[in-house]
């Protein structure tokens, strides 16, 4: 029955989706032009973006998709008030999207330093999808549709591997149907995709203990490689390196220890070299060297916790966070409607953790000493730690003496309350039993259904 739900729901995320990115304008997910240009890496072979002088660092690209992404994203700019205008015409706009991907063209460098550090493996969704369109001449606006449907339906079918491993409870499931989660899904930005392989690794370390031991070496395998796409591509998810080496420590073989270490330095080696060569000129008074200024950070506890505290404890910032974890969509110039949206979803959130809990008043408290439980605990406080301390070095101006950090959206703790959610699940003995699993997956659908006719109407 398990497989039959978890079909259904991920069937209708991908409805939903489609429903989303058929209203949404082109590029409208915040930096999703970036995510473009390095997914077009991926096949152009640049996986080392490079720096031209006096220009933030950049990627060659297809004339084709470079004008594609200028011509759209200067739409959106005169949109939101970015930019004076005036927009590009309506004939701009078609002439953009009937241009043809071609690997005879001489590329074009576009600016896309937010995506430098992630690995263009992360984005094999859109990657392939582009690599068809060029292969298949398709014009560019048919390669951009291609590219949301081929990382939606892949962030499904992710979901729908982590959904078999390890059932999910009801606050998992309206987490992932929230507006913005929902709005991001169906875009060509990396966040579906990563959400997914984030869950599916937490997943596969759950089901190691109930596994047949013919079978853990594959998970572990599965393992590595979830991790290995995901952690650089969403850095404040370190702490899933850690589930390696529990996992090693389960199988007990020289081989899961090795592997579990050639990730971990792959990862390290990764991000410290292509930190250290990104160049990022879109603010001023931004740091130049991340890595040295996150060491500085570190060595001085007592400020990086005050200034976390400040940033916390501002009231305004507070009230951005919960609204752009809800879903304040585009180019977070699109909230809700109505305003008093955001407080029926967070009394719904409320609703669906306290059928989650539910199972505690039936169980002994000793269920909630179990190691995997405080683990999940600890790795989502440790990641939404990590987000404050990622936007101080790469996006606040001046970090030794911000007053606040900067940058910080209310979408990256999305994976953090999720591990959160998952900490407090059910047994899974109880949760694949039919009560329990009509209620995880009706009760998504419910937040599934309200989150798409809500992210519907402010489109």
């Amino acid at each position: 029955m398990k497989r039959t739900f978890a079909a259904i729901f991920c069937g209708l995320l991908v409805v939903s989706g489609l429903l989303i990115g058929g209203t949404t304008p082109p590029l409208l997910s915040p930096d999703e032009h970036a995510h473009l240009v390095r997914a077009y890496t991926l096949i152009s072979g640049e996986w080392r973006m490079h720096t031209p002088a006096g220009r933030s660092t950049a990627a060659w690209v297809d004339p084709a998709l470079a004008k594609y992404i200028n011509v759209h994203r200067e739409s959106n700019r005169v949109a939101v008030g970015r930019s004076p205008g005036p927009p590009p015409t309506t004939a701009e706009l078609v002439a953009a999207g009937n241009t043809s991907l071609s690997e005879s063209a001489k590329p074009i460098s576009i600016s896309a330093p937010g995506a430098a550090v992630y690995p263009p493996i992360a984005y094999l969704p859109q990657g392939l999808a582009l690599f068809s369109a060029r292969a298949l001449h398709l014009p560019m606006a048919t390669a951009y549709a291609l590219a949301r449907l081929v990382s939606l339906t892949t962030s499904a079918a992710v979901l729908f591997a982590a959904f078999l491993l390890v059932t999910p409870n009801p606050l998992q499931l309206a987490l992932l149907t929230l507006p913005m989660s929902l709005f991001q899904l169906a875009s060509a930005a990396l966040d579906g995709f990563s959400t997914g392989l984030a869950m599916l690794a937490i997943s596969l370390y759950q089901s190691l203990p109930e596994a047949q031991p013919r079978h853990r070496p594959i998970i572990h395998v599965c393992l590595v490689s979830s991790i290995l796409i995901v952690v650089p591509a969403r850095l404040h998810l370190w702490p899933l390196l850690i589930l390696l080496f529990l996992s090693a420590r389960k199988i007990k073989s020289v081989w899961a220890w090795f592997t579990s270490l050639a990730c971990l330095s792959t990862v390290l080696n990764w991000v410290a070299s292509v930190s250290r060569n990104t160049v990022d000129l879109r603010r001023a008074e931004l740091s130049t060297d991340t890595v040295q200024t996150a060491i500085h950070s570190l060595s001085h506890p007592g400020e990086l916790i005050a200034l976390v505290l400040r940033t916390l404890t501002n009231h305004e910032l507070q009230n951005f966070y919960f609204r752009s974890f809800i879903g304040v969509l585009g180019w977070l110039h699109l909230p809700l409607e109505p305003s008093k949206a955001y407080q029926m979803l967070g009394l719904m959130l409320a609703i669906f953790t306290v059928l989650t809990l539910n199972w505690i008043s039936q169980r002994t408290w000793r269920m909630l000493l179990e190691q995997t439980r405080w683990l999940l605990v600890g790795m989502a406080m440790l990641s939404a730690m990590s987000v404050f301390l990622l936007l101080l070095v790469a996006w606040t101006p001046d970090p030794a003496n911000a007053l606040l950090i900067e940058g910080v959206q209310g979408r990256y703790f999305l994976v953090p309350a999720l591990m959160v959610a998952m900490a407090v699940a059910p047994p899974q003995k109880q949760q694949q039993r039919l009560p329990s699993l009509v209620l995880s997956y009706v009760s998504g659908s419910v937040m599934l259904m309200v989150s798409t006719a809500l992210t519907l109407r402010v489109l």
